[in-house]
Parts: C-alpha cells; sequence; structure tokens
C-alpha cells in the first residue's frame, strides 16, 4: 500500500511540474484558438490554480490543521519582506541606470568593431562592461552614503534615508558589488584593463568625500567618467593602438558629446539640488553663482561641445552631415529652455534629463551608422 503511494506521490509531482511548465504555453493558446479551446484548455487552467501537495497523501488532514495555517501565514510576510528588500537594494544602486550605462559601452565597442558577434563572443569586453555596472552600481550606494543628511531635503524617499536599507546593508552590498568587479578584472581582464578598473574604483571612493566637495571639479569629474565609459568600452575591442583606427574621430567625437552634455547636466542636478546644498553648506555653482548664473554656464558648456562636434564631422564628412547632427540636438535644446522659463522646477529638470537622454541615444545611433549615410 505504501509503496502504491510512494508511485502516486512521483506521479503528482511529474503532473505538478509539467502543467507549472506548461500553463504559460496553455494562457496563449485561447488568444489564437479561442472557440475550440473553450471547452478543452481552460478546464484545466482551473485545475492548475491549485496544485496537488504530493504529502496529503501521507497525512491527509495535514492542511487542515492550525500548525499548517500558522506556517503558511508566516511564511508570506517573509517573503513578501524579501522581495521588498531585493527591491530597495535596486533602488539604492539605481537599476535604472543600468540599461543607458549598458548602451554606452556597446555604442564605444560598436564604433571599433560593428559586429555583434564579435562583441557579444569578446570575453575581454563583456567582462569589462560587467565591471563598469558593477562599479557603477556601487558608486551609486557609496554617494547614498555620504549623502544621506542632504537627501533627507533633495530625496527624502531614498531607501537609506526612508530606513529601508540599512547602513550596515548598504556597505554590504558595496562590498559585494566591488568584491566581483575585482573577482572579474583579476579573473579575466589584461593588466592594463585592471589598472583602469582598480583607479575606477579608487574614484568613486573618494569622489563623494573629497571631489564633490571641491567647486566645479565635481561636475568634471563626474562627467569625465561618464564619457571615459565609452572610450574605454572601445579600448577594451581592441588590441591595436586605438589612435590608428579609422574611427577613432568618430569615437571623440562621441566621448566630447556625451562629456559636454553629462557637465551640463551634473550643473543642472546642482540647480534642482540647491535647497539641500545650500543648508549644507555644500559649495556648488548654484550655491555660489545662482541658479540663472549656473543654467547660462551649463548652456554655454552645451552650445561649445556642440559647435566643435559639428565643425569635426563638416571637415570628416560634409556640411550635409553636421546640419543633420545639429537637427538631432533641436529637441533637447527646446526642454533646456523650458527649465528657466519654468522656474528652475525639478519637474522640468527632470523632463529635461529624460530627453536629452534621448536626444543622446538618437545622435550615438547616427554617430555608429554615419557610414552608411549618404548625401
Amino acid at each position: 500500500m505504501r509503496k502504491c503511494v510512494k508511485n502516486n506521490i512521483k506521479i503528482i509531482s511529474y503532473y505538478n511540474y509539467t502543467m507549472k511548465l506548461l500553463k504559460p504555453f496553455l494562457l496563449c493558446i485561447p488568444l489564437f484558438f479561442p472557440v475550440t479551446c473553450e471547452g478543452f484548455i481552460m478546464p484545466i487552467l482551473q485545475q492548475t490554480k491549485t496544485i496537488i501537495n504530493p504529502l496529503h497523501l501521507l497525512e491527509p488532514n495535514r492542511a487542515n490543521t492550525p500548525e499548517h495555517y500558522e506556517s503558511q501565514s508566516q511564511q508570506l510576510p517573509m517573503q513578501k519582506n524579501i522581495k521588498n528588500k531585493i527591491g530597495q537594494i535596486m533602488n539604492l544602486i539605481r537599476v535604472h541606470h543600468i540599461a543607458p550605462t549598458l548602451f554606452l559601452c556597446i555604442s564605444g565597442g560598436w564604433l571599433m568593431n560593428p559586429s555583434i558577434f564579435y562583441l557579444l563572443h569578446s570575453v575581454t569586453f563583456v567582462v569589462f562592461t560587467i565591471n563598469i555596472i558593477l562599479i557603477m552600481s556601487a558608486s551609486m550606494a557609496i554617494n547614498d552614503l555620504y549623502d544621506i543628511e542632504m537627501d533627507r531635503i533633495n530625496s527624502p524617499q531614498r531607501p537609506l534615508v526612508t530606513g529601508a536599507i540599512t547602513k550596515k546593508e548598504a556597505i554590504f552590498t558595496i562590498f559585494l558589488l566591488l568584491g566581483a568587479s575585482e573577482y572579474l578584472s583579476l579573473k579575466f581582464l589584461p593588466s592594463y584593463l585592471q589598472t583602469i578598473m582598480h583607479l575606477a574604483i579608487i574614484y568613486i571612493n573618494i569622489y563623494t568625500p573629497i571631489l564633490k566637495k571641491i567647486l566645479v571639479l565635481k561636475n568634471i569629474s563626474c562627467a569625465a567618467l561618464v564619457s571615459l565609459s565609452v572610450f574605454l568600452s572601445a579600448l577594451a575591442t581592441t588590441n591595436k593602438p586605438i589612435i590608428l583606427h579609422k574611427n577613432f574621430d568618430l569615437l571623440l567625437i562621441a566621448c566630447n558629446l556625451i562629456f559636454t552634455g553629462s557637465w551640463a547636466n551634473e550643473i543642472l542636478l546642482d540647480i534642482r539640488d540647491y535647497e539641500g546644498d545650500n543648508q549644507q553648506g555644500l559649495a556648488t555653482l548654484p550655491t555660489t553663482l545662482g541658479k540663472q548664473s549656473s543654467w547660462t554656464i551649463a548652456l554655454l558648456i552645451l552650445y561649445i561641445g556642440m559647435a566643435i562636434n559639428s565643425m569635426t564631422m563638416a571637415h570628416l564628412f560634409n556640411l550635409k552631415i553636421s546640419s543633420l547632427f545639429l537637427l538631432l540636438t533641436t529637441p533637447q535644446l527646446y526642454y533646456f529652455f523650458n527649465i528657466i522659463k519654468n522656474d528652475y522646477s525639478h519637474k522640468s529638470i527632470e523632463t529635461y534629463m529624460k530627453h536629452s537622454n534621448k536626444t543622446l541615444v538618437a545622435i550615438l545611433l547616427f554617430i555608429q551608422n554615419i557610414h552608411f549615410i549618404h548625401f
């Protein structure tokens, strides 16, 4: 009898496992065959809502005991807490920045070697890209650790401010990310790229406590780090001197575009955080020169970057290519002028950031495929 029950347990276990695998496909079938599936598929889906527990064969009344319901009620909050904690850690490292960082790395690699197959099968490029994402994520957590007091004013929803993440958990996350980066660097990267990774880790650890307190340098250093992600990703795809590559000039245009754009963005973010920075006595362009002067400086930086890039494109290609490049930047300038029209409101700055990222993606795609454009 007991042997028969064990066989039934195996059969039911296989059934449960199979139905879990098939359920997503069964759910899609009625979309294409609603009439024929109404009498056959839907009853099966109704049965899969309750998965059979094999242990009930051995202990028929176990599911109805108070202990069973108590254990179930204890497991649900625990699972919910774990899910919430993971979500807050993702918020801490600003997981939404991973996709733009990945795009910048791929852009740099593509300019040097326009082959998805090569980029995906290049261990050096893939590991280097992962390391950049890990270090970027760790830098976000480090910044939040140092800026708790300012975030109470500027960003009260941050997880360290709300208490959703403790300082110990943030520090553990940072060590985990940087430890993984160090391991991958030492295991897979050549010595010169290992050195770059070590310097990047040193930089993110001194940025908030030291460089962020130095007027102008904080903006320049942050913008330089973002633009270097493109340059260094390109460096990771080739063993030859990068300056000899045919697309080296385009790489410089891309780096200049990202550097000037990021520099202007950093100034605008300082305008957004004016109240908190002013209360904490942090020296930024807005707290030193005022919001209007800072906005004007950011606009000049954008204009200078656009002028240099358009003249370089006119020299490398022709005036039509240069004019198309300038045309792609017009949406960004429209939202930039909206900031001053809306009295430097948080919403107008956030809107500009969103659209400037879209403009950046469009221009980088244009630069990557510029050889296929003929006028």
